[in-house]
């Protein structure tokens, strides 16, 4: 083969793999344009949680709509499947898991612990239809103090945890959600539920009624 011709040769392989590659960086960019993951508004019933100070830890129950077999897991924990940050479901619809205030990934601002636990439903990839929820358990001791009898002196009044628990977006590299896509629920009495009722803007039913049945605080 003389030079010339190697070189003809050459060039058109070169332009075929410049040409290849630029459809595969376009359609990477189009799905990267198109996929978003988001707060999940459905796919689930409810999730509970209770704030247990004396165990520090949360306490999670989690019902889903329909059987699930993917997995659910702290923000963080997925490489290393600590048991208490990671849960395999090999079937069923409703799991409960029991997060240590010192592990699993959780963030503490002087008594407040927070976590962002992910359903994620298949078990190597997050997909749309994956939910988050960011839980967080106040345990701050003393807020008043109070009179028990007139001939005794006040004695401090030691409340129970305040437990929060709003929507984030299971995708690790998505940008925090503002506030008012987040749906704060609050409980006062150290436990608190989340249903897609508390999502807000609240969907609407036929007829144009909300359905709200829930008597939870919550924060706007």
């Amino acid at each position: 083969m003389n030079l010339s011709l190697f070189l003809l040769f050459a060039t058109c392989i070169l332009t075929q793999f410049q040409v290849v590659l630029s459809d595969q960086e376009m359609w990477s960019k189009d799905m990267t344009n198109e996929i978003e993951i988001g707060p999940a508004d459905s796919g689930y019933k409810e999730v509970h949680l209770r704030c247990i100070e004396q165990k520090r830890l949360f306490q999670v129950n989690i019902e889903l709509d329909e059987d699930f077999s993917g997995v659910i897991y702290t923000r963080g924990s997925y490489a290393s499947k600590d048991k208490d940050c990671f849960l395999h479901a090999k079937a069923g619809r409703k799991f409960r898991m029991k997060i240590p205030f010192d592990k699993c990934g959780t963030k503490r601002e002087g008594d407040i612990f927070k976590t962002v636990l992910i359903v994620q439903y298949d078990e190597f990839l997050i997909m749309p239809g994956d939910a988050a929820f960011e839980l967080e358990c106040n345990v701050g001791p003393i807020v008043a103090e109070v009179t028990v009898d007139s001939a005794i002196s006040t004695q401090p009044q030691v409340r129970k945890p305040i437990s929060k628990i709003s929507l984030a977006d299971a995708d690790p590299s998505g940008k925090p959600l503002p506030r008012h896509r987040q749906s704060v629920v609050t409980g006062e009495e150290g436990e608190v539920s989340f249903t897609p009722d508390d999502v807000r803007p609240r969907k609407k039913k036929k007829g144009g009624k909300e359905h709200n049945t829930k008597t939870v605080k919550i924060e706007l």
